[in-house]
């Protein structure tokens, strides 16, 4: 009997290492990192639209090998690269990613920053100056989260959130040194996208 094909790569199908989209279809394990979807999302996209999704993944995966980083900075686990050279920049959670999309310098189109849900920084192209500024911290005794949320012209799921501190069980005491690390990275990660942004124009 004839093995299965993927029906994106052409390659034949073996028993074990594929993954299943739109009407129980199989793809190979390779054709299914290319997609870079959410696992749960993989069981409603169609055989079309997982072609597109692979091709757009095999194109960023070239441009990926080819992306020299002239700046970077990490907060937390989160890691922000540019290649000034080529106007490209990417966001991962993992210091050295295997394909994470990168976009061109343009399509960061503005980032706010919270902290326990409230706004109180953002930035937008076109924009010199942040809007909001560190709030009056008595009015509350602990950091709870804190974390990212970046427009991307082109990322279709929404503001791209990166958690920095995520609904922490144990008390972040405002001035605290704990607290003054998070800020630093918070400042130096605000610094590099506000670049991004006013090179972007």
């Amino acid at each position: 009997m004839q093995s299965p094909l993927c029906p994106i790569c052409s390659r034949k199908l073996g028993f074990f290492g594929t993954a299943k989209i739109s009407g129980g279809v199989r793809i190979c394990r390779s054709c299914a990192e290319l997609l870079r979807v959410d696992p749960l999302r993989l069981p409603y996209l169609t055989v079309g639209e997982a072609v597109v999704l692979a091709k757009k993944g095999r194109e960023n995966l070239e441009l990926f090998k080819t992306f020299k980083p002239t700046r970077q900075v990490s907060a937390v686990d989160f890691w922000l690269r540019v290649d000034d050279e080529k106007g490209l920049w990417y966001v991962c959670i993992t210091k050295k990613p295997g394909n994470p999309p990168i976009y061109p310098k343009s399509a960061l189109l503005g980032y706010r920053l919270l902290e326990n849900g409230q706004m109180i920084a953002e930035h937008r192209r076109g924009r010199d100056r942040m809007r909001g500024a560190s709030p009056d911290y008595d009015g509350y005794d602990s950091l709870r989260s804190m974390r990212f949320q970046l427009d991307i012209d082109g990322y279709e799921d929404g503001p791209l959130e990166m958690e920095l501190v995520g609904d922490s069980s144990s008390d972040i005491i405002p001035g605290s040194v704990l607290y003054r690390a998070y800020q630093s990275e918070a400042a130096d990660f605000s610094g590099l996208m506000s670049s991004i942004l006013d090179e972007g124009r």
